[in-house]
């Protein structure tokens, strides 16, 4: 997660699988530093003024030796990934059940695509049906010059 203004307040620091790990910035507060310590949450200074994502998932890789990041947030940070060219792949789930309006958040939020941008286009790797009628779409992102990046371990 990134939170450079230190809004976020954590109930859920981490289990026995998975470890929460805040992505800040050298001007985030003092105060939500000494909050994440206090509260066991790792933290990693990417740049300066803003958390930069690419920097942030650059210094995970070589500091901690991480391959793999699943980004399991909101619409802007979902958006951002996928603007940097951060993303291989995009996971949908579509519960049987609408919810809408004006401000409604939605799985990709930022800045309105330009007229003359192309939406990204993406590769349907797997369709999943399950319980309660809840559907699971996989997809690969096709980058720039139509090739989807290389396949990870265990893509069937």
């Amino acid at each position: 997660m990134a939170d450079s203004r230190g809004r976020v307040r954590w109930t859920f620091t981490g289990d026995e699988n998975m470890a929460l790990l805040v992505l800040v910035c050298e001007h985030t507060p003092l105060n939500y530093l000494q909050f994440l310590r206090d509260c066991g949450i790792a933290y990693l200074v990417a740049v300066e003024a803003r958390v930069d994502l690419r920097e942030g998932l650059a210094r995970l890789a070589t500091t901690l030796d991480v391959t793999t990041v699943v980004a399991d947030s909101g619409g802007t940070l979902n958006a951002s990934l996928l603007k940097e060219g951060l993303v291989d792949e995009v996971d949908v789930a579509i519960l049987p059940g609408l919810v809408g309006g004006l401000g409604t958040p939605s799985i990709m939020d930022g800045p309105t695509l330009h007229p003359a941008a192309e939406p990204l286009k993406l590769d349907l790797i797997s369709v999943d049906a399950g319980p309660g009628g809840v559907v699971c779409l996989r997809y690969r992102v096709v980058r720039d010059g139509g090739e989807s990046p290389a396949p990870h371990p265990g893509d069937a």
